[in-house]
């Protein structure tokens, strides 16, 4: 505690002045106590941004994946078209007579699957980009189960987008 040398009253050894009568507090050797200078706050770190240089990859896996959907587009069309044979086949024995139409859609789906086959590997290839559409496109009218329109075109939409990609 620092005394007041002019009323007495104790006070905090922070304190420069007396907290009942204001007077200047000396320290033990009677000088007056010297507020300690502050430090002048650091001055703030500039910043200099890194130039980073990002690499894009020359080639990514969306044509790939595409063909993989194309492909599978094309296979569930061949499928189709397949069973459809099977059963115009069956048709005609059971029931005796031909009736063409679905032995018909079954050839049709058959070479369109194909196609679409055929066009999603070179999509897989990146070897052409308007026959990977068309197999894509081929491989929408395959209809393939239902499913296969949904695979087509999820690879046409994964093919357009990487159109810089393939040679052709």
């Amino acid at each position: 505690m620092a005394k007041c040398p002019n009323c007495g009253s104790d006070n905090p050894e922070y304190s420069f002045y007396c907290g009942k009568c204001a007077a200047e507090l000396k320290d033990s050797s009677g000088k007056p106590y010297v507020e300690p200078k502050r430090a002048p706050p650091p001055l703030p770190k500039k910043v200099v941004p890194k130039v980073v240089e990002v690499m894009m990859p020359a080639q990514t896996v969306n044509p790939v994946i595409g063909g993989v959907c194309v492909i599978i587009a094309g296979a569930l069309a061949m499928l189709q078209g397949g069973m459809m044979l099977i059963g115009e086949a069956f048709i005609t024995v059971y029931a005796g007579e031909l009736t063409g139409a679905v032995g018909l859609f079954g050839v049709g789906f058959l070479v369109v699957g194909l196609m679409s086959v055929l066009f999603g590997i070179w999509a897989v290839g990146r070897l052409g980009y308007t026959r990977s559409l068309l197999g894509a496109v081929l491989g929408i009218l395959g209809m393939g189960f239902g499913i296969g329109p949904f695979f087509a075109l999820a690879g046409l939409i994964l093919i357009a987008l990487s159109r810089n990609e393939f040679t052709q």
